[in-house]
């Protein structure tokens, strides 16, 4: 965007390769303190930079990922997955999700919305356009009808306060399936108007809609893109 100033790129070398997530990291190292590398042989490196991150932190983490976990909904449009959270349980189910990476248009894609408890909603296209709205490149989706388990699936609480510079948020990214999810830290770098800038490391594309939370565990912000650093939706804007 004209007249905003680009910050340097974080350094590639805190980053763990592509296969592995942090939490897959931090949970090999906590298994074996001997163990420098996971089962597909790629968390050498990661693991030498994680032995310099306070236990403290590897606790926080863990810590959110348990409260988040089970507001956690996995999201397949056609062949491609997404997650979003659930921000209601009464009186409807309902998901929100960033939109910012869905197919086009969704009418021509079935939706199949995976929940915590285990349960699965299946919609066919001509169906599923129906219960999905898109503002402002925020989906909420409607589950009319549908029933889950309240003792195994929470709604996500949302930070109604605006984010502060420098304040420390973490993403939680949920991967395909066989991959574990993720909880990584940064901090708030820059904001712009209903949008802000977090230094979260990222890769490729795996962190489009992922959700950043603050150290109590509210959702403060949704990732819609990436130019350097990662670009979050504030969920205040959207109150």
């Amino acid at each position: 965007r004209p007249g905003r100033r680009l910050l340097a790129s974080p350094s590639p070398a805190i980053r763990p390769r592509l296969g592995c997530s942090p939490l897959d990291i931090s949970t090999h190292r906590t298994r074996s303190s001997e163990q420098t590398s996971c089962p597909s042989g790629c968390c050498k490196v990661a693991l030498q930079v994680l032995r310099r991150i306070p236990g403290s932190t590897i606790l926080i983490m863990d810590q959110l990922y348990r409260r988040i976990s089970r507001s956690i909904v996995k999201i397949a449009i056609g062949h491609s997955f997404y997650h979003g959270f659930v921000s209601d349980i009464m009186p409807r189910l309902t998901v929100m999700a960033s939109a910012a990476s869905f197919p086009t248009p969704l009418k021509n894609y079935d939706v199949l919305l995976s929940f915590p408890d285990g349960k699965e909603f299946f919609y066919p296209a001509e169906s599923a356009i129906q219960i999905i709205q898109i503002t402002d490149g925020i989906a909420v989706i409607e589950c009319h009808g549908e029933e889950i388990d309240t003792d195994l699936v929470e709604a996500l609480q949302v930070c109604g306060e605006q984010v502060s510079i420098s304040e420390e948020v973490y993403t939680y990214n949920a991967y395909a399936e066989g991959i574990e999810s993720a909880i990584t830290k940064g901090y708030v770098m820059s904001i712009q108007e209903s949008s802000f800038f977090h230094s979260c490391s990222a890769g490729l594309t795996l962190h489009l809609g992922a959700l950043v939370i603050n150290k109590g565990g509210q959702l403060v912000g949704l990732c819609t893109g990436f130019d350097r650093h990662l670009i979050a939706r504030e969920m205040s804007a959207l109150a």
